[in-house]
């Protein structure tokens, strides 16, 4: 049933964009004279109407390669870490990044002593949600042009090699 519905959005879609295409070329229509000209403002006028709704996700997509590859870090103190039972501290939790096409969320997970709360380890995780057509139409989290919507930094093997001991974790308030 809703493959039917989706069907019947794109159709009403493509019934809107031809009406607007006919009325916007009927404008122009010195302009349009030649049957090659009609033709690439055809191509160029389709290309872009169906590029239109995921423009969002495809500069999204750019703005958040970006953001993975230049703002991850992970930071740690191996030689204070080994072996020690740690809590995991989530804050801020999921706190939003303004001024991207896509919303982004990152959290900075903090590796705290259980007993001294002395940090030994912290690393920046960001996640992705989909543009505008994929949180309306499917499922809110999913990304049509990012294969891996959650970064990590690329040098984190993680600290379970230090024989740490994760007791818990805790998200402030």
């Amino acid at each position: 049933m809703s493959g039917l519905i989706l069907l019947a959005i794109i159709g009403l879609f493509v019934a809107v964009l031809n009406f607007f295409r006919k009325w916007l070329f009927s404008c122009c229509g010195k302009k349009l004279d030649t049957h090659k000209i009609r033709l690439v403002a055809n191509v160029v006028f389709w290309v872009f109407a169906f590029t239109l709704p995921v423009a969002d996700e495809i500069i999204g997509a750019f703005q958040f390669r970006a953001l993975c590859d230049t703002n991850t870090t992970f930071k740690i103190d191996a030689e204070k870490i080994k072996g020690k039972t740690v809590n995991v501290v989530l804050d801020p939790l999921n706190k939003k990044i303004s001024g991207l096409m896509l919303p982004v969320d990152f959290t900075r997970q903090a590796y705290r002593d259980a007993e001294t709360n002395e940090e030994y380890a912290s690393l920046i995780v960001y996640d992705a949600r989909g543009g505008w057509l994929m949180r309306s139409l499917w499922e809110p989290s999913g990304t049509l042009f990012i294969q891996f919507p959650t970064c990590y930094p690329k040098n984190s093997k993680g600290v379970r090699e230090y024989g740490v001991t994760i007791l818990s974790t805790i998200i402030p308030k």
